[in-house]
C-alpha cells in the first residue's frame, strides 16, 4: 500500500486503499470511540505506549503489521477496514448524519464491506431489480406492497422468513445487537446489492418492521437511507416508507379476511394478538395497521394500544412469538456464500468467523483438506 511500508498486504482488501497514516488513524480513532476505549485502554491492549496511540491518531507515528494487527482485535474490525476507505454510499450516509462515532454508522459501513467483498471473490452473485417508482402517496405506497409481494411469489398470507424474502431482491442482513441509543437500522446501495443492518436490540416484531422499512428503500434505490427511530421520522419519504413496510407485512384483503375469521368485530383483542403473532408484528404496528384498514375506530384502537398481550394470553391462546432477526443474524444466502469461499479455500476460518459475526465458532467450521496460500492472506503478514 503506497504510503505505508511495514504494513501487511492483506489479501481481498476492498478497493479505494488509504494512502496516508493519518486517514488511518482517524479510522483508528472512530473505531475507538465506538468502542467507548480511552486511548490508554487501547494501547493496554495492544502493549504500545498510549503516546503511541494518540500520535498513530493523529498521523504523526506508523503502526507495523503487528501492531495494527493488535489493533483491530482489540477493536473487533478486520484489518482491512482500517486500511481501505468505506463504500461511497456509507461516506455520504456519514456524512448526511453527522456522527461518525455511531455504532450503527459502523456496522452498516462494515457489512456493506462484506457484501462487497462477497461479490469480489465471486461467491456472491446479485442481478439489481430495476428501481421502481419512488411512492408520493399512502396508496401508491400500498400498491408497491403489492407489487413486490407479487415479485416475491407471496400475494397474501404472512411473509415468514423476511430475512431470505429480501435476499431475493439483492438486499442482504444481519442484525446485530446495538443497544437502544442508536439507529433502529440503516441500508446503503451497493454497485451490485444493498446491505442492510437491524438493530437487535428492537423487539421481534420491530425487527421486521425494520427491516420492511429498509427493504422499501431497496426498491426505489434510494442511494442511502438515513433512518433513526422510525417512529419519530417526519420526513414523508420515511412516513411512505412506514406505510409501504405494514403492507408488506399486512396486506390489506389478507388481513381483513383474517380479521372477519377470527370474529374480530366480536373479539376484538383476542382477534389482534392472534393476527399480531400470525403476521409476527408488533402489538402497536398491528393495532395501528387495524385501524387505518378500518377494521377497528380510533376508539378501537386506542382501546387495543392500551392493553397488550401478556404472556398468560398467548399461553391461554396456545401461541408464541417467533424471534424472527434475533441477533446475530445474518441472511441465508449470504452466509451460504461465506461457507462456499471458505471450502473453495478463497477465505481462511479466522475471516469465515468475522464474516458470520459470530454465529459459527471457529471449532464448528467444516473440514477443509487443502487451503491455497491466497487465502491465507488474511491472517499473515507480509513485511515489505
Amino acid at each position: 500500500m503506497t504510503g505505508l511500508s511495514g504494513c501487511a498486504n492483506f489479501a481481498h482488501v476492498v478497493a479505494r486503499p488509504l494512502s496516508k497514516w493519518d486517514e488511518v488513524g482517524r479510522r483508528i480513532a472512530d473505531a475507538r470511540s465506538t468502542a467507548k476505549l480511552t486511548q490508554a485502554e487501547l494501547a493496554r491492549a495492544v502493549g504500545i505506549d498510549r503516546t503511541a496511540i494518540a500520535k498513530a491518531e493523529g498521523g504523526k507515528r506508523g503502526l507495523n503489521a503487528l501492531e495494527l494487527a493488535q489493533v483491530a482485535v482489540a477493536l473487533r474490525r478486520p484489518i482491512e477496514w482500517f486500511l481501505s476507505e468505506s463504500p461511497p454510499s456509507v461516506i455520504s450516509r456519514r456524512a448526511d448524519r453527522h456522527d461518525v462515532h455511531d455504532a450503527m454508522d459502523s456496522s452498516v459501513d462494515s457489512f456493506a464491506r462484506d457484501v462487497e467483498l462477497l461479490v469480489e471473490i465471486d461467491a456472491l452473485h446479485s442481478v439489481p431489480s430495476p428501481p421502481a417508482a419512488v411512492p408520493e402517496t399512502l396508496d401508491a405506497a400500498e400498491a408497491l406492497a403489492a407489487d413486490v409481494r407479487k415479485r416475491l411469489e407471496c400475494p397474501e398470507g404472512p411473509i415468514l422468513n423476511l430475512a431470505a424474502m429480501t435476499e431475493r431482491l439483492g438486499l442482504y442482513v444481519t442484525s446485530e445487537e446495538l443497544g437502544p441509543d442508536t439507529a433502529d437500522g440503516a441500508y446503503v446501495a451497493l454497485e451490485a446489492a444493498g446491505a442492510t443492518v437491524i438493530n437487535g436490540s428492537q423487539d421481534a416484531g420491530r425487527r421486521r418492521f425494520t427491516l420492511s422499512h429498509e427493504l422499501g428503500h431497496h426498491i426505489v434505490a434510494d442511494e442511502y437511507s438515513t433512518d433513526w427511530h422510525l417512529e419519530s421520522s417526519h420526513d414523508d419519504r420515511e412516513r411512505l416508507m412506514n406505510a409501504f413496510a405494514v403492507h408488506l407485512l399486512m396486506p390489506r384483503q389478507s388481513v381483513l379476511r383474517d380479521w372477519s375469521s377470527l370474529s374480530g368485530d366480536d373479539e376484538p383483542r383476542t382477534a389482534a394478538i392472534q393476527l399480531a403473532v400470525m403476521y409476527r408484528v408488533s402489538w402497536s404496528a398491528a393495532c395501528a395497521h387495524l385501524r387505518n384498514i378500518d377494521a377497528i375506530d380510533g376508539a378501537g384502537a386506542a382501546a387495543l394500544i392500551a392493553a397488550p398481550p401478556t404472556r398468560a394470553d398467548l399461553l391461554e391462546l396456545g401461541l408464541f412469538v417467533v424471534e424472527e432477526l434475533a441477533p446475530p443474524t445474518v441472511s441465508p444466502e449470504f452466509a451460504k456464500a461465506v461457507l462456499r469461499a471458505y471450502r473453495g479455500g478463497k477465505l481462511a476460518s479466522t475471516r469465515v468467523v468475522e464474516l458470520l459475526r459470530g454465529t459459527v465458532s471457529r471449532e464448528e467450521l467444516p473440514n477443509v483438506d487443502t487451503v491455497p496460500i491466497d487465502a491465507l492472506r488474511g491472517d499473515v503478514q507480509e513485511w515489505t
